[in-house]
């Protein structure tokens, strides 16, 4: 399910599971795009009406908004990401910094 920005609270919803993800950017024939290594703090949480989303707190390389689909490829080999919302934020601080990644992008 698609969620937008008001359909969360990441201070009120249940963080259900916190993971450090470090991903290399590759092509479709598994060559590294670049040297780039991205490391992001995923973290899933589930909202008041039982819907799922993620929250990718940047912290160095290239940030999951900007992220090609091989590199989303290569991340949903690590976690379910194909029917998650995906929110990006710089800092922990509350909904007004963070960016949806669309799902036609990826």
């Amino acid at each position: 399910m698609d969620l937008n920005k008001e359909d969360i609270d990441i201070m009120k919803d249940r963080k259900l599971i916190e993971v450090p993800i470090i991903l290399q950017g590759k092509r479709a024939d598994g060559t590294a795009i670049d040297n780039e290594i991205s490391i992001h703090n995923a973290m899933l949480y589930q909202n008041s009406n039982g819907k799922f989303y993620y929250i990718f707190e940047f912290i160095t390389g290239r940030s999951v908004i900007n992220f090609i689909p091989e590199d989303y490829k290569e991340l949903e080999k690590i976690i379910p990401i194909s029917e998650i919302t995906i929110f990006q934020m710089t800092h922990f601080s509350d909904k007004d910094d963070l960016t949806k990644v669309s799902f036609e992008y990826r």
